[in-house]
């Protein structure tokens, strides 16, 4: 009996990680930190990419290719890998590997968890692609067990429209390896010399995927309208950055063009190193019109950015309002282009709003902490496994 106690428990994580996001950012930080212990971790994902290289020392890969969503013999191979290697419990994240996963872990008789971070109405397809996700998901969400979200929207909008129970959704918040959020001032100063910066350049920017949700077209808009309104001197210092990559890119780009910034605004394209670009800006901003939770938001935090971000359910469940966020409407340059202008007319006010901010996610989102959570709720459910055994 004491040797059962000390088993560790298997748990199956499941991605479709093709491209790196927040998703895979989320479960990366999960395997790098559980405890190894307790746990033993397999993941099912594409062996190549950035998600896999930054796991591979702390996890079981087991390869599989979500690409082609009607290749449905993806489900009995994951239900021989649950079987093969006695997975206790599957935990997956993204509509198309959680439709997969939830009938593999169902005709293997384990338990699974999704993740949900966006719910599947908001996805950026057609019309009739989305209906056919929206009909998959329903089906799948039907064979789910639990349910972990990222805010307490979520949790609202699963229970109302999706008619999730709400004993079968946990809040889990993203949190920050705080360790790795320290300014380096040489490093800040390597990124600015790389985009060819003069030393007194104030710097505006923003870090994600180039797509609708993000909103970067408002934050484009409200450049054009901040270079009208700012007197010649602080103009010229400005330069703004847009970093990520996504299939809006070239439409972006031309709107750059269409307005005459293009010697203004930097597209750096898709990087690695973004807590480094973070800490490079003198004011961070994030223009979303949809999110979860975003990660990146917690990142400027962490590195006590003065944050301009939109006010939607996703981000201000993460911030107080005016103490360490100046929060606007989503959709509307002309007041995002007012956040920036108050940001850069009152330093005093925005190098507080950027220690407030530091000092929250230190309070909130340390994930020493909420690593705890995940590790509580993965034995929770396997001691209800045990106990219908």
């Amino acid at each position: 009996m004491k040797n059962k106690m000390k088993q560790k428990i298997k748990i199956l994580f499941v991605i479709e990680n093709q491209e790196y996001g927040g998703g895979e950012r989320s479960f990366e930080q999960i395997i790098r930190n559980i405890n190894r212990e307790k746990f033993e971790v397999y993941v099912a994902c594409f062996n190549k990419g950035i998600f896999a290289d930054k796991i591979k020392n702390y996890s079981q890969i087991i390869h599989i290719d979500f690409s082609n969503r009607f290749n449905f013999r993806n489900i009995f191979y994951l239900k021989h890998i649950i079987v093969k290697n006695k997975i206790d419990i599957v935990h997956s994240q993204g509509a198309r590997s959680s439709f997969f996963a939830s009938f593999a872990a169902k005709f293997a008789g384990v338990p699974v968890i999704t993740t949900v971070a966006m719910l599947v109405e908001g996805f950026d397809v057609f019309i009739l692609k989305k209906i056919f996700y929206i009909i998959l998901n329903f089906i799948s969400e039907r064979l789910t067990d639990k349910f972990i979200v990222v805010s307490n929207e979520l949790k609202r909008r699963l229970i109302k429209y999706h008619f999730i129970k709400p004993q079968n959704i946990e809040i889990i918040y993203n949190g920050i390896e705080l360790n790795d959020y320290i300014v380096d001032v040489d490093c800040s100063r390597n990124i600015r010399n790389s985009l060819g910066l003069e030393e007194n350049t104030i710097l505006i920017g923003t870090v994600g995927r180039l797509v609708w949700q993000k909103g970067f077209e408002y934050f484009i808009d409200a450049i054009k309208i901040l270079e009208e309104k700012l007197p010649n001197e602080k103009r010229e210092r400005l330069k703004y950055l847009i970093v990520g990559e996504g299939k809006l890119k070239n439409k972006l780009i031309n709107k750059v063009k269409k307005l005459g910034l293009q010697q203004k605004v930097i597209f750096t394209g898709f990087c690695t190193n973004v807590k480094e670009i973070i800490s490079s800006l003198n004011v961070f901003i994030l223009p979303s019109i949809l999110e979860g939770q975003p990660i990146v938001l917690l990142e400027a935090m962490a590195l006590g950015k003065p944050i301009v971000a939109t006010d939607i359910p996703g981000v201000r469940e993460s911030v107080v309002p005016e103490n360490n966020v100046i929060l606007v409407p989503s959709k509307n340059p002309h007041l995002l282009a007012y956040g920036i202008l108050k940001l850069l007319k009152e330093e005093e006010k925005a190098k507080k709003i950027g220690e407030n901010a530091k000092q929250y996610v230190k309070e909130r989102f340390d994930f020493s902490k909420i690593i705890l959570k995940y590790e509580n709720f993965y034995e929770e459910i396997y001691r209800n496994i045990k106990k219908r055994n």
